[in-house]
């Protein structure tokens, strides 16, 4: 309830029954009227929601009214039944077409078989007309009865002969003057009779069958555009392994260089070792050797001294194996550092081997298998193009793939008692061959998709501008076949048929 100004709405929640729905829902009541809406299946065919009002009175005298929505079930429903009626208008259109153009070729082989006669009855006149005058000059220089006889029947067959020609005109007559113009007019009665279904196919032919190819094109494009740069970056990879091989391979050239480097050093070590021992212990052998009595003092200098030469020779000894050690120890940094290089070395070669393969996979096969791609949807829609130019005598099937009719909603709004019949007025929003979306007026029969699947093939084929102006010019367009024959018997063709 409210005051400024002063109203009242009363809500009550409830169930209802309309159409063949029964549904709770809250029903609103004010100084205008009753509202409610519902959504279920309409009269058990076809879901849809709804908005039922009444005006203001007695709920058993007033007439309630519906604004619906049908939801996509029959939208599913009509569009399929189109897309089969368009098929069957197209296919007729085809059989009709090339029943036609049947009759014209034949029309046109029997005007062609029919001047042949012609042109060889012209021959044989020709030929007896000079055999008569040949046979005329013989008289005339011999004149007796077997002669006259001859010019007789020279005569005779040079008229059995203009009689064959004469015939021959009348062939052809009938045939190129009267069969071909029958012909022509029976191809632009089918014309002008399929005109909706030839504008289908051509509208398929032009709107789809064109873009799709451009799009698939578009797309081939793109991808060899992916696949160019999947093989650009492979390709830097490679180059960067192969970087990183040359850089492992320097370093373990260096290691192996200057390990052996440092072989010979330790080598020398190793004799100088040796030596240093071997002398030492021929000095110590020297000194044992030597038994020298207490009171025998020369022979206890020269041991003495002996035993002095054997002391510097072991300090010799361990200065020599100090060298060595050092030596073994830069020689073993030597070989870890040789080891260490080749197995980053091999560690390198093997992401490099890694690249090897990734570029194979990359450029010579994905790539490839891109710009092959690029080449067939080029000569598709190269295809699908020369298709759309050849106009009404190149006619695609139907099964295309993509929807001739697309349907966005379809609503109404009628009064209830209208709505339980099921056949009332409604307005559809929906696009055709892909096309812009468009709204026109439709007779809803939920007892009958195939009337309401009609209604809108009739509401297409009555579209503004609707036949295409390559069909409106075969239409409109003269087609002349003529014929004259000349007094001389020879024949003179002017055609500009189709055929």
């Amino acid at each position: 309830m409210g005051w400024d100004p002063p109203h009242a709405e009363m809500f009550m929640d409830g169930s209802v029954t309309a159409l063949g729905i029964h549904a709770n829902t809250t029903i609103s009541m004010d100084a205008y009227g009753t509202y409610f809406d519902i959504e279920g299946s309409f009269l058990n065919l076809f879901s849809a929601s709804l908005d039922i009002e009444a005006n203001y009175g007695s709920l058993n005298d007033t007439e309630f009214s519906v604004t619906g929505t049908f939801n996509s079930d029959l939208s599913s429903a009509l569009e399929d039944k189109v897309g089969a009626l368009l098929d069957n208008v197209v296919k007729e259109a085809k059989a009709a077409l090339g029943d036609a153009g049947s009759v014209m070729m034949n029309a046109h082989q029997a005007c062609d078989d029919a001047m042949a006669v012609f042109n060889m009855a012209q021959i044989d006149v020709a030929k007896v007309a000079v055999e008569a005058t040949r046979n005329t000059l013989t008289v005339t220089e011999a004149v007796n009865a077997a002669a006259q006889q001859e010019v007789d029947n020279s005569k005779w067959t040079l008229e059995a002969a203009r009689a064959i020609l004469e015939a021959s005109q009348v062939a052809v007559h009938e045939s190129c003057d009267i069969g071909v113009a029958a012909a022509e007019a029976t191809l632009n009665a089918t014309l002008e009779a399929n005109s909706f279904g030839l504008e289908v196919s051509q509208k398929v032919e032009e709107d789809i069958f064109v873009k799709e190819a451009k799009k698939a094109l578009d797309n081939a494009h793109n991808d060899v555009s992916i696949a160019e740069q999947a093989c650009a970056d492979a390709a830097r990879s490679f180059n960067f392994a192969l970087a990183d091989v040359n850089t492992a391979q320097d370093e373990y050239d260096n290691a192996v260089a200057n390990w052996e480097d440092l072989r010979h050093p330790l080598e020398t070590e190793q004799a100088n070792v040796d030596n240093a021992v071997a002398a030492l212990n021929e000095k110590l052998q020297n000194c044992e050797s030597r038994d020298c009595s207490f009171f025998d003092v020369v022979c206890v200098a020269e041991q003495a001294v002996c035993t002095a030469g054997a002391e510097v020779l072991k300090t010799a000894v361990q200065a020599a194996e100090t060298a060595l050690n050092a030596a073994q120890l830069a020689f073993n940094d030597a070989q870890a550092l040789v080891d260490n290089s080749l197995q980053a070395l091999n560690s390198a070669n093997d992401v490099w081997d890694e690249t090897k393969d990734l570029v194979h996979d990359k450029c010579d096969v994905d790539l490839a298998n891109a710009q092959e791609a690029v080449v067939a949807a080029q000569e598709m829609s190269e295809k699908a193009t020369l298709r759309a130019q050849g106009g009404m005598f190149d006619i695609p099937d139907m099964d295309i793939g993509v929807p001739l009719l697309s349907i966005q909603d379809i609503a109404f709004n009628t009064s209830v008692a209208q709505a339980e019949t099921g056949i009332f007025d409604g307005v559809m929003t929906a696009s055709f061959f892909g096309g812009d979306t468009t709204t026109m007026g439709i007779p809803i029969n939920v007892f009958s998709i195939d009337g309401m699947a009609s209604s809108i093939i009739d509401n297409m084929a009555d579209f503004p501008g609707g036949i295409l102006p390559e069909l409106q010019q075969l239409l409109t367009g003269p087609v002349e076949d003529s014929y004259t024959v000349s007094a001389d018997c020879s024949v003179n063709l002017a055609l500009s048929v189709m055929t």
